[in-house]
């Protein structure tokens, strides 16, 4: 039985707008200018750019490769803040969700004040009980350091949390913090990319929650 639904952010209960192919573009400029061999990133997303580069740093280095790289995910945040939506029924499945005392999380990787400025201006923020951005972690996903923050602030156990996503990022994430995963279609990642590797459920909408609490319904009874 879940205790605990953690969510990702855009692509999950938002929709997705961060201009992905200029923000990375921009990064790997960045990274070339601090002196990093771009050949290294080839084959990286914006998240896994600022995961090897930390991870090839350390001390003062670390922290000159972070002044460097904040501003512009801090950038291509506040420029997808603007067109951000919240997707039809989340309010209503957060709600419910947490009338049936359950605790609510949300992990992702953009940062703290435009996820903050995102939720309260849909009005869900008071909904969820815990939540981690880029800036509370050291590594973004797809490592699992998020997940695991967000999990020992609601009190819960991995096996008592299913995480909830829409990309690549997300299933390895949470596979990395060793929680169920559910990734749902129509986000960042195609569900031919998803079924490489196969996450615990495949949803066609958030909807499929409802089938979960009606299952565990089921088996409490």
């Amino acid at each position: 039985m879940f205790k605990a639904f953690i969510f990702d952010f855009e692509g999950t209960i938002v929709d997705f707008q961060w201009r992905l192919q200029e923000g990375e573009r921009e990064l790997r400029e960045k990274l070339r200018e601090l002196g990093f061999d771009l050949t290294v990133f080839s084959q990286d997303n914006y998240a896994q750019m600022w995961n090897r580069a930390l991870g090839m740093a350390s001390g003062e280095r670390a922290e000159e490769i972070k002044r460097e790289l904040i501003p512009i995910y801090d950038r291509y945040d506040e420029d997808a803040l603007g067109r951000w939506s919240l997707k039809d029924g989340v309010k209503e499945l957060l709600s419910l969700l947490r009338g049936r005392g359950k605790r609510i999380g949300l992990v992702t990787n953009v940062g703290r004040r435009a996820v903050e400025g995102a939720l309260g201006r849909f009005g869900v923020r008071d909904l969820f009980d815990e939540v981690v951005t880029r800036n509370d972690t050291t590594f973004m996903k797809p490592r699992g350091e998020g997940i695991r923050r967000c999990l020992s602030a609601l009190g819960v156990r991995r096996e008592e949390a299913i995480f909830i996503g829409d990309s690549l990022s997300d299933l390895y994430a949470a596979r990395d913090a060793g929680v169920k995963v559910a990734i749902v279609k129509g986000g960042e990642s195609s569900p031919q990319e998803i079924m490489k590797s196969p996450p615990d459920y495949l949803w066609d909408s958030l909807d499929e929650v409802l089938k979960i609490l009606k299952d565990q319904s089921t088996s409490c009874g």
